[in-house]
């Protein structure tokens, strides 16, 4: 059976009501996904959940949606968040989509001395992670922050025992710190460094940081993105069996 479109909706959605949508997102389903009156498709936001519906009125700049039953309810199954110094845009926008699909949290980008991509579009990358979201089959929208100082975030993270900060160590042998140290209660981070890895006074700051746990991605030199889906992926297998 063939699944619904699924468009996400930052409209407060209630059980048979009608809304009218966005002149993008009418644009975007009469005339790339060629839907009709009388077709069905979703409609979901990270408040309300996700709504089966049916478009009742289509207008040349508008189109009705009739809001039928809920099909899918928020859960809060994130437990991981990535702090990363933003790569170059490509490779961001590789990074942003996969880490989303995957089920990360939020997004804390860095600013770091070797971070090459300090000048970054939030909103364009707001709009990949809602893409991705509606593809993925998932309901909950991953934040992203603005980007601020590495040192800062370390030192915040230092300061916080609800706080706990993963960081990859080619020289750290052992993979399986993510189920030694869960803590569901907690705050999880992925680290992901730059491009040609923190500089010496930066691996001070996270070897001196109380709440930092180093762990293994393998004896490759990973790239970012390639380190982000990684780790993600590890520590979800992992949690998945504790």
């Amino acid at each position: 059976m063939k699944k619904n479109t699924r468009i996400y909706c930052s409209q407060k959605l209630i059980l048979s009501s009608k809304i009218s949508l966005e002149k993008k997102q009418s644009h975007y389903i009469k005339n790339v996904m060629r839907l009709e009156e009388g077709n069905f498709l979703s409609l979901f936001n990270e408040n309300d959940g996700e709504y089966n519906c049916q478009i009742v009125k289509i207008t040349k700049d508008n189109i009705e949606i009739k809001i039928l039953d809920k099909t899918k309810n928020i859960t809060n199954n994130y437990k991981l968040s990535l702090a990363f110094c933003p790569p170059k845009k490509i490779k961001l926008d590789v990074l942003m989509q996969k880490a989303t699909e995957l089920g990360i949290k939020s997004f804390h980008p860095l600013i770091s001395n070797r971070t090459i991509n300090r000048d970054l579009n939030i909103q364009r990358l707001k709009k990949i992670i809602i893409e991705t979201i509606e593809q993925s089959d998932q309901v909950k929208i991953p934040q992203i922050e603005n980007p601020v100082k590495f040192n800062s975030f370390i030192d915040k993270i230092s300061c916080d025992d609800n706080s706990l900060l993963f960081v990859g160590d080619i020289n750290c042998s052992d993979e399986l710190v993510f189920k030694d140290h869960f803590d569901s209660s907690k705050n999880l981070f992925i680290l992901i460094g730059p491009e040609g890895d923190f500089d010496e006074e930066e691996m001070k700051a996270i070897n001196n940081c109380k709440n930092a746990v180093k762990f293994s991605l393998g004896k490759s030199i990973l790239r970012s993105e390639t380190a982000a889906i990684s780790a993600i992926s590890i520590f979800n297998y992992l949690t998945r069996q504790i």
